[in-house]
């Protein structure tokens, strides 16, 4: 307890020892059964004083700011929630041939969707989700590979409403397709080997409609 108390202490010198605040020097003296002593901070006992109330509240921003510090940089908790933020969604999930994982490694932006061969392998970029709408506020929904993994349909919500799109990707040649299917809604994605994908329209007038046939992609 001791070995830690002295730890503490120790890391709070050092973050103060950094930016101090210079306090002014009033000479005054004070005598007390005949004992006279200087007290050159005696002007700090005016609590009432404008001077020193700027003065405390000067020492409460600074000591705020260095314990938030503190904090960010030695609390457990926090790096954890840090980490988990920055790294990935979800545990990599196997879908076909390839493992897909999420990260995010820019706070500003979505995450981005990779793919890796074997759970060994570093990942490869597949969606980015900022790189198709040029907007940090795009949401990637789902992401859903072909039989064979030719093609990956992939789910976005555009604006953070319920009507999302449905985008198509190009495994061989890395390229976004410009196929679109718009106004989804609350649907999931089927595929037809390599041919096209079978989805819940909107209008909820006809419960399946295949969309994106073979001659489209290959067009």
């Amino acid at each position: 307890m001791t070995r830690f108390l002295f730890v503490f202490l120790f890391i709070i010198a050092t973050a103060f020892s950094q930016q101090k605040i210079e306090t002014k020097k009033v000479p005054s003296t004070l005598s007390k059964h005949g004992i006279t002593i200087q007290d050159d901070y005696a002007w700090l006992e005016n609590t009432t004083n404008k001077e020193v109330v700027d003065w405390v509240e000067l020492q409460n921003n600074l000591s705020e700011q260095k314990l938030s510090e503190l904090v960010k940089n030695y609390n457990f908790s926090f790096k954890i929630k840090d980490y988990d933020y920055l790294s990935t969604y979800s545990m990599p999930n196997k879908k076909g041939k390839y493992f897909y994982i999420s990260y995010r490694v820019d706070k500003k932006k979505p995450a981005v969707l990779y793919y890796k061969e074997s759970l060994n392998d570093l990942g490869k970029p597949l969606v980015d989700p900022y790189d198709v709408y040029k907007d940090e506020n795009v949401v990637l929904l789902g992401y859903y590979p072909s039989k064979n993994s030719r093609y990956l349909a992939f789910k976005i919500s555009p604006n953070g409403s319920d009507r999302h799109e449905i985008k198509f990707k190009d495994f061989a040649n890395k390229k976004y397709l410009d196929d679109v299917l718009t106004d989804i809604k609350f649907s999931n994605v089927a595929w037809n080997d390599d041919k096209g994908i079978f989805y819940k329209k909107n209008t909820n007038k006809e419960f399946f409609c295949q969309r994106f046939n073979l001659s489209i992609i290959l067009s």
